[in-house]
């Protein structure tokens, strides 16, 4: 379900506005669609800078809505500790919305001259509604209303605009020209509808009946991919094979993964599980919690070699709110790690073993990402393990705010190729501990980028870019099928207490 989070201020001595009529508004042309249910309407009135975050924090809003005021210089007015008005500085307001682009995929400023705010935020955003001139409260009302009904009845953001606009001029209001949609993205592929989101197959295999015994067609499936003569094929075509496997229940289709790979022959295991991923779903691999994937039960009870065990190190990480506590690999998995696995994938692993395992694609990654007991991270939590510290704050760079080449290996330090990634130890060191995430590699995400689906999202810059590049908040994006120098991944997975009470590393940096 979308969330719509209504903002307003009115602070006594700004000009009064009828905000409660402009919320009962909304809730009532919500209502009237059949399916209202669509969208989440949560109003919150005189709000105040310091509500801001908290507020976006609980509600990870789709959308965010502000009625109220603008200074003519385009600061949006909120009400002050002494409820006076405080207009709010736009760069910091700008800063504040980017931190949820992820989830944020529509602002709209109904209030007048909020124009040059807006103009601000279209970068980061991709999709932004404000108002050029002043914009009278019936006309506000009227334009909210009519917008929100539009959504909740599925059409697109340029749709819903469209109609809200001429419906002025159907009501005699003479202001349908003030209303601008601006932004990157294409407004009509934007749309809160729930038809969008995958809805539950009853007919997929579930998880229980799969622990419990097995399904004929995935025994089946599993003698044939696991087959001498499968595996003897030459330029053998595994997706006819496969495709079954793409609509079972994710889980289950995990764990079908893990067995194949765990029976077929080393030498084909990559390229197996290259064919595999793609068709496995991808709503698991983009899922907020590394849980989703979880086969540590699985992997515990000896199925990954102690060698490959003996050089992982987890990182805990907990905070509450943005993700679920979750342990992170100390450093990017190493061309050791991936030799050990057994996967032979005729990549030259450079001078060291220590070295940053690169020149695979997202499904390959995320393949092994499997076989380590978890999945690749989103940016959310590598944000979170490496920009953020303990207490809460944010830093530039995972060791503090300054730029420094000595801690981390970018363009500046010239090497221009990747290095151990225990070469900066202790000197790029996060909060948490977690070493290794600015420069070097890029490294893969699940997160899709929002303007363009069919690329994920990088992060961390490498050494070929500046070391601005690996600051908060920078990201960019590739194919899922680029094979790059400069691209290495980590795993996350999900908190096991029993398991880290034995493991090597503590809670704390060494």
């Amino acid at each position: 379900m979308a969330k719509l989070l209504f903002l307003s201020a009115n602070p006594p001595s700004t000009p009064r506005l009828g905000l409660d009529e402009e919320v009962r508004a909304i809730e009532a042309n919500l209502h009237m669609s059949p399916a209202q249910h669509r969208i989440e309407f949560i109003p919150k009135l005189a709000v105040r800078p310091g509500d801001l975050l908290p507020l976006l924090n609980e509600h990870k809003p789709d959308i965010v809505h502000f009625s109220g005021h603008f200074h003519s210089s385009g600061s949006m007015i909120l009400a002050g500790d002494d409820s006076g008005p405080l207009p709010v500085d736009k760069t910091a307001l700008s800063e504040l919305f980017c931190l949820f682009k992820q989830n944020l995929r529509l602002l709209v400023f109904n209030a007048c001259d909020s124009r040059i705010q807006a103009e601000l935020m279209t970068s980061s955003i991709g999709c932004v509604i404000a108002m050029s001139a002043p914009f009278s409260d019936q006309a506000a009302r009227h334009f909210a209303a009519s917008f929100y009904g539009a959504l909740a009845f599925g059409l697109s953001v340029k749709d819903a605009f469209e109609q809200s606009t001429i419906s002025l001029g159907l009501r005699g209001i003479s202001e349908q020209h003030i209303p601008v949609l601006m932004g990157s993205r294409d407004a009509r592929k934007i749309v809160f509808s729930p038809d969008s989101i995958r809805k539950p197959d009853a007919s997929k295999t579930s998880v229980k009946h799969y622990l419990a015994r097995k399904s004929d067609l995935m025994e089946a499936t599993l003698r044939l991919l696991t087959s001498e003569e499968c595996f003897a094929l030459e330029n053998r075509d595994l997706s006819s094979i496969l495709q079954p496997i793409a609509s079972w229940e994710p889980r289950c289709a995990d764990a079908l993964a893990l067995e194949v790979i765990s029976a077929c022959p080393q030498r084909f295991r990559l390229s197996l599980l290259g064919e595999l991923f793609p068709l496995l779903e991808l709503s698991r691999l983009q899922s907020a919690s590394p849980g989703d994937l979880a086969l540590g039960p699985i992997l515990a009870a000896g199925q990954l070699d102690v060698r490959v065990r003996d050089l992982l190190e987890w990182q805990p990480i907990s905070m509450s709110g943005d993700v679920p506590i979750f342990e992170i690999l100390r450093y990017p998995v190493t061309e050791s790690i991936v030799s050990r696995l057994g996967l032979d994938r005729n990549a030259a692993t450079g001078d060291s073993d220590a070295l940053p395992a690169t020149r695979m694609n997202y499904a390959e990654c995320s393949a092994i990402a499997l076989l380590l007991g978890g999945c690749l991270p989103t940016v959310a939590e590598l944000t979170l393990a490496g920009w953020h510290t303990r207490s809460g704050h944010t830093r530039r760079y995972p060791w503090g705010d300054m730029p420094d080449p000595n801690r981390s290996n970018c363009r500046e330090s010239a090497l221009m190729k990747p290095c151990s990634v225990t070469e900066h130890a202790g000197l790029g060191t996060s909060d948490w501990g977690v070493e290794d995430l600015a420069g070097n590699v890029w490294e893969w995400t699940r997160t899709p980028d929002e303007f363009q689906l069919e690329r994920l999202l990088v992060v961390g810059g490498s050494y070929a870019e500046y070391q601005h590049a690996s600051s908060m908040g920078m990201v960019t994006s590739h194919s899922p099928e680029a094979r790059l120098n400069n691209i290495g991944f980590r795993v996350v997975r999900e908190w096991n207490e029993h398991a880290a009470a034995g493991r090597r590393i503590g809670d704390n940096r060494d």
